[in-house]
């Protein structure tokens, strides 16, 4: 870490990364707006995927009741399940939303940060209803 950067704690305490300047900018790396404790299921896994550049990556399955999944947590991402013409809209509206990378054409993969935390929770049920 350079003499420019600093490390900065979020308010649940977890580490920060980027320099003052970046930080004050409003440029540094984004914390999850949500704690995702809440919405996750007792039945999830942890699994090891390849990405595109063929790095592995370690990404949180949460499961319904039924044992499909709902939510995928990466590392700087979420994805959920959502209906043709939400995913759409979602696409349009916010530019940190894309398709999801391992629902596909039924789900959207979000960069949390531009999305609130509120509608970010009813992403989430309404992915969990759909599962079921």
């Amino acid at each position: 870490m350079s003499e420019e950067d600093t490390e900065i704690r979020g308010e649940g305490g977890e580490l920060r990364n980027g320099s003052a300047e970046d930080q004050e900018e409003g440029r540094g790396p984004e914390k999850r707006d949500i704690d995702m404790r809440e919405l996750r299921s007792d039945n999830f896994e942890i699994k090891e995927l390849r990405n595109a550049g063929g790095k592995v990556e370690k990404v949180k399955i949460s499961r319904a009741e039924n044992g499909k999944a709902y939510l995928v947590e990466r590392e700087k991402t979420i994805e959920v399940r959502a209906p043709k013409e939400l995913k759409e809209f979602l696409i349009e509206k916010y530019e940190t939303v894309m398709e999801s990378r391992y629902f596909g054409r039924g789900g959207v993969e979000i960069v949390p940060g531009q999305i609130g935390k509120e509608e970010m929770a009813d992403l989430v049920r309404m992915s969990r209803e759909m599962t079921k």
